[in-house]
């Protein structure tokens, strides 16, 4: 079975409106990425309650003056989101699994360049992500990822901000290494994402 590589809500892909990409370690479940740009739907019972998710959409909204709840009003309303999820990983883990370091450490380095290179191949979205948050890649297994992302991003002139996991009890923590400059961006793409629906 295989999963998407990006993922946005609604009609984001159509839309012109600047990005946010959200990068976490790795889907939960036991796929592999098919490099295919899909969406997600947090409306459903199961999805509504994604914690990953919810903490992105909170703290974008943090900085607009809206709660996760308003925020997904929002995106409802607009058939859009200005967030777009991604992994570092293209191989998925479940949660279930104890031992997630021993699966992580079979993806070869040709496999992250490829993971890689399909993320970017996409000249049109990659020039609307004006940030991109790497979530939860604190572990030195994600250092190979986070260097051949960086060097891609730093071609696109995209801001990188590394942040702990997307998770509510981490939200203090991720509050403080947000700065002035990730502030504004996160408040232009919102001011834009507004303007352009």
């Amino acid at each position: 079975m295989t999963h998407p590589l990006l993922v946005s809500f609604g009609l984001t892909y159509d839309k012109k409106f600047p990005l946010i990409l959200v990068v976490g370690r790795e889907p939960n479940n036991e796929t592999v990425s098919d490099k295919s740009f899909w969406h997600y739907d947090f409306n459903t019972a199961k999805n509504r309650r994604c914690a990953f998710w919810n903490t992105a959409f909170g703290l974008f909204g943090l900085y607009n003056g809206l709660r996760a709840s308003q925020m997904k009003e929002l995106f409802n309303k607009n058939q859009s989101s200005p967030i777009v999820f991604t992994d570092a990983s293209p191989k998925g883990i479940k949660n279930s699994v104890a031992n997630k370091k021993a699966i992580r450490n079979t993806v070869t380095i040709e496999e992250l360049t490829e993971h890689i290179d399909a993320i970017f191949v996409n000249e049109n979205l990659l020039d609307r992500i004006k940030l991109t948050l790497l979530s939860g890649l604190e572990d030195a297994k994600y250092d190979t990822f986070k260097t051949l992302f960086k060097q891609k991003a730093s071609e696109k002139n995209i801001l990188i901000k590394e942040i702990p996991f997307l998770i509510g009890y981490n939200s203090k923590k991720i509050k403080t290494l947000i700065n002035d400059k990730d502030i504004e961006v996160l408040r232009q793409v919102f001011e834009e994402f507004n303007n352009n629906n």
